[in-house]
């Protein structure tokens, strides 16, 4: 799943291990961050708070939907 909006996207899909991978992009094609969480909202989270500490604004930040 990911969604876009201004110029950061997160994309958040299951590891194939039992968790979540997410990953920050800017401007549609520079990986920001990355990571790996135990659940789905866990990996939410810590992509927010890694959108937030590159300084990219909560303005420009949206968070992905809940459907798969």
């Amino acid at each position: 799943m990911g969604n876009m909006q201004g110029n950061v996207e997160f994309r958040i899909m299951p590891s194939g291990k039992g968790g979540w991978y997410w990953e920050v992009i800017a401007q549609s094609r520079s990986v920001v961050s990355r990571g790996l969480a135990d659940t789905q909202s866990a990996a939410s989270q810590e992509a927010t708070e890694a959108a937030r500490k590159a300084k990219l604004g909560d303005s420009n930040i949206r968070m992905p939907y809940d459907g798969l």
